[in-house]
């Protein structure tokens, strides 16, 4: 099963050392700070950290910080968020200004204005940036990768503490195919509490 071996592999390397001692124990801040210190030799995030990254030092963010795809299977896909899109609530005072207030962030306008002062990958067509460092690199596996929304996103229940499951396996008191059974368990009471009728 490729998501079994997959946490099997994460755990692979935490015992190769290619992350910090204190990783259990590091805060978020911290974590990044030895990333940009070399203490550790990667640091599984999402395209989002960067611009943490660059308040702590954005030189150095951008000449020594790279980003790729963690090598756990022979066939590597890049998860990508779904992005549901944005609401304007029927119920407040002026929903027709606050849906033209939307409209006008998302114009192809404002965005390359954000995008011309604001670091990030713009998504939306006709607006660019200049991308350096890590995120030159995202884009490049955005254009090149095979990609995959989060499973996560299509979930109906709750996925479980997948992230309390991986911390257990790295401290060796589960094993890859108990997270697995550990979060079909999570899925079935959710389903079961919910009153489920397809749920068997």
């Amino acid at each position: 099963n490729g998501f079994i071996d997959s946490i099997g592999k994460i755990k692979e390397l935490v015992d190769l050392g290619y992350v910090q001692e204190t990783y259990l124990s590091d805060t978020y801040q911290q974590a990044q700070q030895a990333l940009l210190d070399g203490t550790c030799a990667f640091y599984a995030q999402g395209d989002w950290v960067v611009g943490e990254l660059e308040k702590i030092d954005a030189d150095k963010t951008a000449s020594s910080i790279g980003a790729f795809l963690i090598p756990l299977a022979d066939h590597l896909y890049c998860g990508v968020g779904v992005n549901k899109g944005f609401y304007v609530s029927k119920n407040g005072k002026n929903p027709e200004l606050a849906q033209k207030v939307m409209e006008a962030l998302v114009s192809p306008e404002a965005q390359q204005a954000y995008f011309d002062a604001q670091s990030g990958i713009p998504i939306a067509n006709g607006v660019t940036a200049d991308l350096k460092g890590p995120y030159a690199d995202i884009k490049n596996i955005l254009d090149t990768a095979d990609l995959s929304p989060q499973w996560t996103d299509f979930c109906k229940y709750s996925k479980g503490p997948l992230e309390t499951y991986i911390s257990e396996v790295l401290v060796g008191t589960k094993t890859p195919a108990d997270v697995a059974a550990a979060l079909d368990a999570d899925f079935a009471k959710a389903a079961i509490d919910a009153g489920d009728p397809n749920w068997n």
